[in-house]
C-alpha cells in the first residue's frame, strides 16, 4: 500500500520466496538487484555440513553479490545482536565475495530480539 501510495509499484518487484532457492531460479540475464532485503539469514544461509555458521554466510553471499548493482544495496535483518552474525559482519571488509564498499549497521532498540539491521553497499572498483 505505501509503495501504491508513493508512486513506486511500477519500480518495485516483491519475492517473497527462500533468496537461496530464488538465487537458484532467476535466469543469469535478469536484471540486477537495486536493493535486496533479507530475513531469516540464517534460515537459508545454513553453514556448510560440519562448517561454520559464517562460512553459510559467507557461500550465499558468493552468489548474490555479482547480482547485485553497483551502488546497489542488500540489507540483513538480526546482525548485531545475534552473536554469530556479528562474528560475520566484523570480518565482512575483507571478504572473498566483496568486499561491500560501504557498511551500516544499525539498533532497533524498541525491539528486544531481532534488534539490528546492517545495510551493505556494492562499489566495485571505479564505482562513483
Amino acid at each position: 500500500r505505501v509503495s501504491r501510495r508513493l508512486g513506486l509499484n511500477a519500480r518495485m518487484k516483491l519475492h517473497l520466496d527462500d533468496a537461496g532457492a530464488f538465487l537458484g531460479e532467476i535466469s543469469d540475464d535478469a536484471p540486477h538487484f537495486d536493493f535486496i532485503w533479507l530475513d531469516g539469514l540464517l534460515d537459508f544461509a545454513p553453514p556448510p555440513k560440519g562448517g561454520a555458521v559464517t562460512a553459510g554466510i559467507d557461500a550465499f553471499l558468493a552468489r548474490l553479490w555479482p547480482r547485485v548493482a553497483p551502488g546497489g544495496y542488500v540489507l540483513l535483518h538480526s546482525t548485531l545482536t545475534n552473536s554469530v552474525v556479528r562474528e560475520w559482519i566484523e570480518g565482512v571488509s575483507t571478504a572473498r565475495w566483496g568486499p561491500p564498499g560501504a557498511i551500516l549497521s544499525l539498533l532497533e532498540p524498541h525491539k528486544r530480539f531481532q534488534n539490528s539491521v546492517t545495510m551493505l553497499q556494492r562499489r566495485p572498483e571505479g564505482y562513483k
